[in-house]
């Protein structure tokens, strides 16, 4: 099919992650590559996604990112796919209004935020202030069907 690969990523991803997450101004506040999991395509990172164990009930999905000539190639939804698999505890994330029907065809349902955990509730607020006012911000819980 496109012959890319998925693996947990590995410390020598680290500057390909942090370039692509630069390229798309994505996320990589309290970095660690071994939250993310990666796409490779000949030997190169083409795109990543970051779950973030928040503590032991939940997860926060972040950072999925894709470089551009590699987009529409069903790359995001993959690294989702990946990135969840055989999780049971919750996964929430963080979106733009504009993304939202992205996440909902890879499971996710839109919430209230007050339905969010205190720590994620404070992580929305960071968020919001890294933003210009009026991006309108999402947040999702995975939907285990």
């Amino acid at each position: 099919m496109n012959d890319v690969q998925y693996q947990v990523a590995r410390k020598e991803d680290v500057s390909e992650i942090k370039n692509i997450l630069f390229s798309v101004r994505g996320d990589s506040s309290k970095f660690n590559y071994q939250d993310f999991v990666v796409a490779l395509k000949d030997k190169k990172v083409v795109g990543c996604i970051r779950l973030k164990n928040i503590d032991n009930d939940y997860y926060e999905l972040s950072s999925l990112a894709v470089k551009p000539e590699y987009r529409n190639q069903k790359i995001g939804s993959q690294l989702i796919s990946k990135i969840i698999d055989k999780k049971t505890e919750k996964i929430f994330l963080f979106c733009f209004k504009f993304n939202c029907g992205f996440y909902k065809k890879n499971g996710f349902l839109e919430i209230n935020t007050k339905e969010l955990p205190d720590t994620l509730k404070e992580e929305l607020i960071r968020v919001k202030g890294l933003l210009p006012s009026n991006q309108k911000i999402i947040a999702m819980l995975f939907n285990k069907k």
